[in-house]
């Protein structure tokens, strides 16, 4: 649905930037994704009263973690509802569902 269609790249950082004017850390994409903070940059973390993360901001980006689940009785609990927020930018994602290998 992006104006110019389909891109591909090396970058993915850069094509994101180019299609939406955003600038996303995407190398830390994947551990928000998780519930973690990512390394090599300052954070702040909150958490709620179970001990999991309700919070985080770093990068110029706020985190709010909105539930949690469990993808099977042992596995670790995982981020259910997540909203990001920078200046005018704003992200929510909610999962359906975790598949753990």
């Amino acid at each position: 649905g992006l104006d110019g269609g389909p891109r591909a790249g090396a970058d993915a950082a850069a094509l994101l930037r180019q299609a939406t004017g955003w600038d996303v850390p995407v190398q830390a994409l994947g551990y928000w994704l998780r519930g973690a903070r990512a390394p090599g940059s300052e954070s702040r973390l909150e958490f709620d009263a179970d001990g999991r993360l309700a919070r985080l901001r770093q990068d110029g980006w706020a985190l709010e973690y909105g539930g949690w689940a469990r993808p099977d009785a042992e596995g670790p609990w995982l981020p259910a509802r997540i909203t990001a927020e920078r200046g005018s930018a704003r992200v929510k994602l909610v999962v359906d569902a975790w598949a753990v290998p």
